[in-house]
């Protein structure tokens, strides 16, 4: 028993005392004590809703207006010593309590078991940033644009009418006189809306579109609907929280300080909405600020009555109605189809037709309770609980609850996956929102109505035939074609590996058409915002089943060049499992990659004359992917750059690399990042010689920090994948024999030895000496770090390397280096001047020495270090001097 409680987190220990303290306080009739738990499993949801705000922000605004339309009125009257409700008996409370706390439960739980602890966003299957995309995004803000004026005529008169009549008349003798071309016109403005927002615009982009939905939003205030307003602000909140979690080029949304201000906000928001129901029902004379909020809630929360009066009238109702399915009903009814087939009965809203034969729960309870009041206008709503009770008892208050949990937990996946599902989502998460004042469905027949449909349909469509009219249209005549970049790489933008090219790829020009094919893309990777709207992405799915590479790979044998390198290991003795199992694997990828790349361009009406050029950023398989594609396309060239563990033999099993020789005399030029590299390649391949060119990766200038002492604790920040050819155990022990300085050091990276190193840190490290192991983080928040921080040191200490990029990003703030000598790191930290170079094979002691030089070293030496740090940088490895000679290269 002892061991299962360890497993079990102290939140939800604390929710299970909660659950318990709810049954036993039910079962003794303890009325006080049943409602503080339900608050408490309230306030239990609000915290688990902060733990990550902006990834659970659809389950946090649920919260909100559960609480104000079936909790608010509840807790001011309990806090004001008032009885709880008037005119229920206890056995009705208690019911009622029960339906509110089953349904708090369970909506959490729908949501905590498919959201999960750290939800991550698979790959979307639609890319957002493609050309298709792109069309759909402009042309959505366009219907926008040209819509939004007949949207808001409808507003403006239903705000003349109810000037001229009142409220109540709305709601009994409202009819449009507006033709109804420009009604269906204005209808599409909100679906424009929803899928220019599905299509991930830059936050620029949304400014305008966002702030007239907002003033719409506004204006629905003059004919007296506050939810209108409401929900419009909410929607727009919760959509930038989100846009905050996916789809991200590093714009912050919405802020903590804006977060602060708003909710220092809501007490006057709740005034105001307060200060319009008094304005509309003539009661000024009332109206008191604290009063107001008291009021809002007890007002609003009118609500949860219907639980009550679903048990007082349940003998009321007609029989045979299922009240939950009413909206989808009424939908399939009242359509132009139906009615023009079937001509099934409509009735008017505020009728006795309506509420004894209609479909409505809101319609029939309001006139079972106050009839008069029902056919003067007035009504009380709905409620998903109450529905749900009436039609399958607290079962059904569980399920559908449940399933609010569900689409709650499953809308931001949906929303990063699917453009196309995305602006429907908007649609459905909006309605949820108020369910607790409304039908139970309503969110299916309100997001899934002909006009949505037909509009966010006609845009798609409409943006495919002008993508294919384009893509006609770019196909030069008389055999003259487009330059065209063809980039190969492993992972980027998916997932954070290859965050270096996040430096690279916004320099990318100069082609009129520029693909990037991330060859090695798993479905629960991550999509990052690429900074070039120039790019098309086509991400190509690593082959994981066993039966497809066992396929792929046996295919790889009746090919004439694995006889060749067959024969190559042979000769050179590396023949064994492990090399042919390599050589396998590497061809099978390759070849798959070849082929999917030619299969895509084909599709694009690319043609083999055309001037393209395939630059691999690895010399891996994705250079003789390059080189195989060269050879389809006659007037084509194949590049590729190398850096280390793609450049380098020893550094893979066995000193080998599959195709190496047939690689290198197939590129037209190959980019060695250093060097150093280029010296390896010539002298392994001495007849390519002239093939060969320096290019130096580089990082972006994030400025620098001012630092005017070494102050206590010294910082040192490290930055590498944990593998063995990483050595970050070297660190934890040198460090472990530093005893009398008070050290900070920061590791940013992970791998499958994580853990374990720790684990060894806590071992082994001194109490001077405070860890930081933050594992993976994206290029953004890693530069974030820098410009937060005042890191004095940065250590390095593979025992093989290319230049490492993580010593150019250190070196553009200022920060000295520490280390190992190998590869081309002696062309970045210069010894003496801005760091230290020790030997590969170093004695702790060398690292400790140097560790030790630079804390306890004077200030105006350390500031030399960091000026010329900065300067090495600045010379060699700027992104913008670097990348834009690079593409000019490319260009020819």
């Amino acid at each position: 028993m002892s061991r299962i409680l360890k497993k079990i987190s102290l939140p939800y220990i604390v929710l299970l005392a909660i659950v318990l303290s709810f049954i036993i306080a039910l079962s003794l009739g303890n009325n006080n004590i049943v409602f503080l738990s339900i608050l408490a499993l309230f306030l239990w949801n609000i915290v688990y809703c902060f733990e990550d705000l902006k990834g659970r922000v659809l389950f946090f605004a649920f919260q909100i207006t559960f609480f104000t339309f079936l909790l608010g009125k509840l807790t001011v009257r309990f806090f004001s010593g008032q009885t709880f409700l008037d005119g229920f008996s206890d056995s009705i409370l208690r019911h009622i309590f029960l339906c509110l706390f089953l349904s708090m439960l369970s909506v959490f739980a729908g949501f905590s078991i498919f959201h999960g602890k750290k939800q991550s966003y698979s790959t979307p299957s639609a890319p957002m940033q493609s050309d298709l995309g792109r069309f759909v995004r402009d042309i959505s803000k366009v219907v926008l644009y040209a819509t939004f004026a007949p949207y808001m005529a409808q507003i403006i008169e239903r705000i003349i009418f109810v000037r001229n009549s009142g409220y109540l008349s709305y709601y009994r003798e409202f009819n449009s006189a507006i033709p109804f071309p420009i009604k269906k016109l204005g209808e599409m403005c909100i679906p424009a809306l929803f899928l220019f927002l599905a299509t991930m615009p830059s936050k620029k982009q949304c400014k305008i579109p966002l702030l007239l939905y907002f003033l719409a939003g506004v204006a629905t205030l003059g004919y007296g609907q506050r939810n209108g307003f409401v929900l419009a602000a909410a929607l727009i909140l919760i959509y930038a929280c989100l846009r905050d979690k996916i789809h991200n080029d590093g714009t912050v949304w919405v802020s903590k300080k804006m977060i602060l201000c708003i909710i220092l906000a809501m007490p006057f928001l709740l005034v105001f909405l307060s200060l319009l129901l008094y304005f509309r029902m003539n009661q000024m004379a009332k109206f008191s600020f604290f009063s107001a909020i008291t009021d809002f809630f007890d007002r609003q929360g009118i609500t949860v009555t219907l639980l009550g009066y679903g048990i007082q009238y349940q003998n009321d109702f007609p029989a045979g109605k299922f009240y939950l399915f009413g909206p989808i009903i009424d939908f399939l009814n009242k359509n132009v189809i139906s009615q023009s087939l079937f001509h099934f009965p409509v009735y008017r809203s505020q009728t006795v037709d309506m509420a004894l034969l209609g479909n409505s729960f809101g319609q029939t309870i309001s006139y079972f309770v106050n009839p008069d009041q029902y056919l003067a206008g007035l009504g009380l709503g709905s409620c998903y609980i109450a529905e749900a009770f009436h039609d399958f008892g607290y079962v059904g208050v569980v399920l559908v609850s449940a399933l609010y949990g569900f689409i709650l937990a499953k809308s931001t996946r949906i929303f990063e996956k699917h453009m196309f599902l995305g602006a429907f989502q908007l649609f459905m998460v909006k309605e949820i929102l108020y369910a607790p004042r409304d039908a139970a469905f309503t969110f299916l027949t309100s997001a899934f109505n002909f006009i949505n449909v037909f509009t966010v349909l006609g845009i798609c469509f409409f943006a495919k035939a002008l993508l294919n009219l384009q893509k006609k249209r770019s196909t030069m005549p008389h055999g003259k074609s487009n330059k065209i970049l063809v980039l190969i790489n492993s992972c980027f933008p998916y997932d954070k590996g290859e965050s270096f090219l996040e430096n690279e790829i916004p320099f990318a020009d100069g082609f009129d058409k520029i693909y990037l094919f991330p060859c090695q893309v798993e479905n629960d990777q991550t999509k990052r915002i690429v900074s070039n709207d120039k790019i098309q992405i086509i991400p190509l799915k690593k082959v994981t089943g066993k039966g497809r590479k066992l396929l792929q790979s046996m295919i790889c044998l009746f090919h004439p060049k694995f006889w060749k390198e067959l024969r190559f290991l042979m000769q050179n003795g590396k023949m064994n499992f492990r090399t042919v199992k390599f050589l396998l694997s590497f061809m099978q990828t390759g070849m798959s990659s070849t082929q999917k790349i030619k299969r895509q361009l084909q599709k694009d009406g690319i043609s083999e004359e055309s001037n393209i050029v395939f630059y691999s950023y690895w010399m891996f398989y994705h250079a003789f992917a390059a080189v195989s594609l060269k050879k389809q396309f006659p007037n084509s060239k194949a590049v590729s750059r190398c850096h280390g563990f793609d450049l380098y033999e020893y550094r893979n099993p066995d000193h080998y690399i599959p195709f190496r020789q047939y690689i290198i005399e197939n590129l037209d030029t190959i980019f060695s990042i250093s060097e150093d590299g280029k010296n390896y390649i010539e002298s392994s391949y001495p007849n390519f010689r002239k093939n060969i060119v320096v290019s130096r990766l580089g990082t972006m200038d994030y400025g620098v920090r001012t630092i005017d002492t070494i102050s206590s604790p010294f910082r040192i920040i490290s930055c590498s994948w944990i593998s063995p050819v990483k050595r970050v155990w070297k660190i934890v022990d040198a460090l472990s024999q530093i005893r009398d300085i008070e050290i900070e050091w920061t590791h940013v990276g992970s791998g499958q030895q994580f853990e374990s190193l720790k684990k060894y840190a806590n071992k082994k490290l001194g109490p001077n000496i405070h860890a930081v192991f933050l594992g993976a983080v994206s290029n953004l928040d890693l530069m974030r770090l820098y410009q937060q921080n005042d890191y004095h040191l940065f250590v390095n200490v593979s025992e093989s390397e290319g230049i490492p990029v993580s010593i150019m990003e250190a070196m553009s703030f200022g920060i000295p280096v520490v280390a190992t000598n190998v590869g081309g790191v002696g062309e970045i930290v210069f010894d003496g001047k801005s760091g230290i170079l020790i030997d590969k094979d170093f004695d702790n002691q060398d690292l400790v020495n140097a560790i030790r030089d630079f804390a306890t070293m004077d200030i105006s030496v350390y500031d030399a270090y960091r000026n010329n740090t900065r300067k090495c940088w600045e010379k060699k490895f700027n992104a913008a001097r670097n990348f834009t000679e690079f593409y000019k290269i490319l260009r020819g």
